[in-house]
């Protein structure tokens, strides 16, 4: 499968399951499994997380926050090992934060941007960017930064090259 065909298809960005949304994800009445849950929203719900581990066992939990000028550059580096290893085995996820609307969304355009090397552009839908966006309002270090932390990473990826440090390393590297 294609980068750009596995990232439409398998995965799926929405709102808290089981709390903000009506339903989590149905198909014939019942709940969709997911390989993989990557909750980005700075709200974790104990009692919610049984829920999910009906749906799924691998979980993860990147918090980033919305109320400060860095919400989590950290949490998106977390992810995006997460989400490139789902595309090489060929796992569904299911990513999201509060509301599915910035943080999940920015995190899914951040390994758009990883994988094919572009950003996703705007659709008809009136659709932006949110990895340009944050970048664009302070939330994440300017846009040409970041880019060229995506690049880096996804070329250690690539290259089994990942290490305890690669974050540090990746960080000194491009956040000038």
């Amino acid at each position: 499968m294609t980068q750009n065909k596995y990232i439409s298809k398998k995965i799926h960005v929405g709102a808290y399951p089981f709390i903000n949304n009506t339903y989590f994800p149905e198909k014939d009445g019942e709940l969709v499994k997911y390989d993989i849950i990557i909750n980005m929203s700075s709200e974790w719900y104990p009692e919610i997380d049984f829920k999910i581990r009906e749906v799924c066992n691998n979980v993860y939990w990147f918090p980033m926050n919305e109320s400060k000028s860095d919400v989590g550059l950290n949490s998106i580096y977390g992810a995006m090992i997460v989400l490139y290893n789902a595309y090489k085995n060929n796992q569904k996820v299911y990513l999201h934060c509060h509301a599915g609307i910035n943080r999940s969304q920015a995190t899914k355009d951040a390994f758009w941007f990883m994988m094919m090397g572009k950003h996703r552009e705007t659709n008809t839908n009136g659709f932006m960017n949110r990895l340009v966006r944050m970048s664009g309002l302070g939330y994440l270090p300017c846009k040409t930064n970041v880019e060229e932390f995506l690049k880096e990473l996804k070329m250690m990826l690539d290259n089994n090259e990942l290490k305890a440090d690669s974050l540090d390393i990746l960080k000194i590297n491009n956040l000038k």
